[in-house]
């Protein structure tokens, strides 16, 4: 009995304190309330992450990076060239849009990124849901600080090739 309200009490910080602060990591708030492009695509998502960076590299240096964020087997649904990117990823019982913004900021770039999630119904789906938050984070704050480097000119460990 005990475990079970250390574990129930424990899910619920968890949700209430630490998920907001991994679906907004890097958002203010006004980028994480305003409405991007490809939000149309999932109407009525399950998870709704806005992440951003700064990045010391025009527009167009960030631009060819882009791509590296869903990895393969993303669609391109939304492109304007230099300045946005929607791409969707339909995979393991979830559908997945990565809505990507580059917006000129003080001779730098403020890349955001927004991420919309939709599960299918069924205990895979579920358990996707539970699951992925923390990995989920983990990965985009990872591939967000590789394309920061590579725009950067710095080196990043998850940029090395291993041969």
């Amino acid at each position: 009995m005990r475990w079970t309200v250390l574990t129930l009490a424990g899910l619920a910080a968890f949700r209430l304190l630490v998920r907001p602060r991994l679906l907004r990591w890097g958002a203010t708030a006004g980028e994480a309330r305003a409405p991007m492009p490809g939000d149309a695509v999932i109407p009525r998502p399950h998870v709704i992450a806005t992440r951003a960076v700064t990045i010391a590299a025009a527009p167009e240096d960030v631009w060819p990076l882009l791509p590296e964020l869903a990895g393969r087997g993303a669609e391109v649904v939304e492109e304007e060239p230099g300045r946005t990117l929607v791409m969707a990823v339909h995979a393991f019982h979830v559908t997945v849009t990565w809505a990507v913004e580059l917006r000129e900021q003080d001779g730098h770039t403020r890349l955001v990124l927004r991420q919309r999630i939709l599960c299918r119904p069924g205990v895979l789906g579920l358990i996707y849901l539970l699951l992925s938050d923390t990995s989920d984070f983990l990965a985009v704050r990872g591939q967000l600080a590789t394309v920061k480097a590579l725009a950067e000119g710095k080196p990043h460990r998850a940029a090395i090739a291993v041969p």
